[in-house]
């Protein structure tokens, strides 16, 4: 089996055992019929799944938790960096302010991966990233 493949059989089986076979399906579904309209919201999506949270926690939640925290970091980075959204338009999405988005997304570009905490960050942002690449490919 090619190398390409069986990563695409290791994420399936991964995502399976995070979301369940229903929602692997639900996940697949969601992915096949994305439009660069939803990439904001395909990003939470992905976010959630990756932190097992839900879609509250990062955009109306106050919690300080620090698995949260770590899913909103992400998902500013990736809402900043992949779509047309300024750090602004990101705030009033996430329900933050500009000054947190920017430093958030300062925070983000100042991971260091010698620090296992940020390596593993960097890891799942990695992965997160790759997702949204690819999605991108998809819609153009």
């Amino acid at each position: 089996m090619s190398s390409k493949s069986s990563a695409i059989f290791d994420e399936l089986f991964l995502s399976v055992e995070r979301l369940g076979v229903e929602g692997t399906i639900r996940q697949l579904r969601k992915t096949n019929s994305i439009s660069q309209n939803t990439l904001d919201s395909f990003i939470l999506e992905m976010v959630c799944s990756e932190f097992s949270l839900k879609k509250q926690d990062l955009t109306k939640s106050e919690d300080k938790d620090p698995d949260k925290r770590d899913a909103r970091l992400i998902l500013a980075h990736l809402l900043y960096q992949h779509t047309n959204l300024s750090q602004s338009k990101v705030g009033l999405f996430m329900n933050r302010t500009k000054g947190a988005i920017s430093r958030y997304v300062t925070e983000v570009a100042q991971l260091n991966p010698k620090i296992k905490q940020h390596k593993d960050l960097i890891v799942k942002l990695d992965r997160l990233e790759n997702e949204v690449e690819i999605l991108k490919n998809k819609i153009h």
